[in-house]
């Protein structure tokens, strides 16, 4: 178990580490909104495809709020978690009401915004009370961003190159965008963000370790 001294540098190397897995999928989806619905909807759907890229906007801020919630009920605050849960439902739906009577899109902002509010007042929160290194944490969620945006401009340029329309996609097209943004994405993280990147090779190992070691004992156990 960690001691109170380590656990605000764990939630600072956490962040980063559920980014680099969140971002990339959140920010793929959002970018290959058209295509996927051309791909596997009818014509009648395209009008989805807005609303899909704003929504998966939102993937990137909402696993940063879980994070910082998750530390304050280790940490015995159940208090400030529900006052937090409460104030982002209030803002949500504050949101909701007022953006949605400018359209079905700009009320799809409203988790995104309400999110990141969240997401970012929780993290000064437990800086200012329990001195966790948000610049940090912050450093790390902005490494794995650059890393989203060269994956990002790899894709449209792959676009750009091969003059292909997102809203008149097949599967084969599709396919190869996310191969592109999948290689460049995994290449340009290991440039920009190797910190990261080598915390999570770590805890995936550290992981694999401990199940090993379960399942040694249970074992030793059952014999």
């Amino acid at each position: 178990r960690l001691g109170p001294g380590r656990r605000q540098q764990a939630l600072a190397r956490a962040m980063p580490l559920v980014a680099l897995l969140v971002f990339p999928l959140a920010v793929g989806l959002g970018l290959e909104a058209h295509a996927v619905v051309a791909t596997f909807f009818n014509a009648r759907w395209q009008a989805m495809a807005p609303l899909l890229t704003v929504l998966a906007a939102a993937g990137v801020v909402y696993p940063m709020g879980s994070a910082v919630m998750a530390y304050l009920k280790a940490t015995g605050r159940p208090r400030a978690v529900l006052t937090f849960l409460v104030s982002h439902m209030a803002l949500l739906l504050l949101l909701v009401v007022s953006l949605g009577r400018l359209g079905l899109t700009w009320a799809a902002l409203s988790p995104g915004l309400a999110g990141g509010s969240f997401a970012l007042l929780a993290l000064v929160y437990v800086g200012r009370v329990d001195g966790v290194p948000v610049m940090e944490a912050l450093g790390g969620l902005a490494r794995v961003l650059l890393a989203c945006a060269g994956m990002a401009a790899a894709v449209l340029a792959f676009r750009y190159l091969r003059g292909s329309d997102p809203t008149h996609h097949s599967i084969g097209p599709l396919a190869a965008e996310v191969a592109v943004g999948a290689v460049t994405y995994v290449a340009t993280a290991f440039l920009v963000a190797p910190g990261q990147v080598a915390d999570l090779f770590t805890s995936l190992a550290r992981l694999r370790e401990s199940r090993r070691r379960t399942k040694a004992g249970v074992s030793e156990a059952s014999a």
